[in-house]
């Protein structure tokens, strides 16, 4: 029987480490897995799970046969997004993909070695999960919402339909408290626009309590600051208490319009989760996650609901209606 020389032997089993994880190509021994960790549950976030299922497709992954993807949903669970985090890890998957800030900080607390990828994030820098968006470190990457950036133009709508716009709300998570420097950023955005700023954290799902102190803090418009972590799970809950309040709330996403808030601007969240399989690919075939440049928007949407505009009374002007993508009537 021939013997490999020991040179030979080393030469291959090196070769064999560093080999990428099993991904699209035809050579692949076992499949990809994959464990999504994200708030809500699969009602709620369906259309973005579909989104990212469809980019892999397009990439040659097939469920199934060359990749597996389970799904962890905090609404379906007790455990905190930590203790969820953890239990992932010590399932060592190939790729952790996340959603928000607070299931990327939970992720990254579990592990410095598996590959995170975040398919949406308000300002991941601010937050203080990379050191920049060129070169993430450590096990991050992904795509950011750029939220503080598309602000302003939602201060802008508001103003367009409360054209005496004083005292401007924001509702914020209780659990995961909005970073020093996001909310500085956003506190001089409201001083140059001559805006009284009243923030509010909601204490879990508690959006009645978040309303209730909004009208008495004669509040005339809301920003609805970071849909994916706080009001996204609970859209319908959330959009009903704002028709109620009859207090106008500017979206960051046209999926809170069309579960019936007024109006949203900002970019198109399932194009980020379908980009999302990009980068779980390339992770896939070697490549570091912490030098893979995180991406942000391009495309970008504004989102009108003419039934709730009616319900609480607001008269959308004829040239904002005619320049928005989506029109719900």
């Amino acid at each position: 029987m021939n013997r490999m020389p020991r040179r030979r032997f080393l030469l291959a089993a090196s070769a064999l480490a560093a080999a990428p994880l099993a991904g699209a190509g035809a050579n692949a021994k076992r499949p990809l897995r994959i464990v999504w960790l994200s708030a809500g549950e699969p009602a709620s976030h369906q259309v973005y799970a579909d989104a990212f299922r469809s980019g892999l497709r397009e990439l040659g992954y097939q469920e199934g046969q060359n990749v597996t993807i389970d799904y962890r949903w905090r609404g379906e669970t007790i455990k905190t997004y930590r203790w969820m985090a953890s239990d992932i890890v010590d399932e060592k998957p190939d790729v952790i993909v996340v959603t928000c800030e607070i299931t990327a900080r939970a992720a990254m607390g579990a592990t410095d070695t598996i590959p995170i990828v975040m398919a949406a994030s308000t300002d991941p820098v601010a937050h203080g999960l990379v050191k920049s968006l060129a070169r993430p470190g450590r096990n991050l990457t992904g795509l950011s919402l750029n939220e503080i950036d598309v602000v302003a133009k939602r201060v802008e709508l508001l103003r367009e339909v409360v054209p005496k716009l004083q005292r401007l709300g924001a509702i914020m998570p209780a659990d995961e408290p909005i970073s020093k420097v996001e909310l500085e950023r956003l506190e001089q955005l409201t001083r140059a626009s001559q805006l009284q700023l009243v923030s509010y954290r909601v204490p879990g799902d508690d959006f009645d309590a978040a309303f209730v102190a909004m009208r008495k803090a004669g509040v005339q418009g809301i920003l609805d600051y970071s849909a994916l972590s706080v009001t996204f799970p609970y859209q319908r809950e959330f959009t009903s208490h704002a028709i109620e309040s009859r207090i106008p709330v500017s979206y960051s996403l046209r999926e809170m319009v069309e579960a019936g808030g007024l109006m949203s601007y900002g970019p198109v969240a399932r194009a980020l989760f379908h980009r999302a399989a990009y980068y779980v690919d390339r992770i896939a075939k070697g490549a570091t996650p912490g030098e893979l440049p995180i991406e942000q928007p391009t495309r970008f949407e504004l989102a009108i609901n003419l039934k709730t505009a009616r319900a609480i009374d607001v008269a959308i002007p004829p040239a904002l209606r005619l320049s928005a993508d989506v029109v719900i009537a």
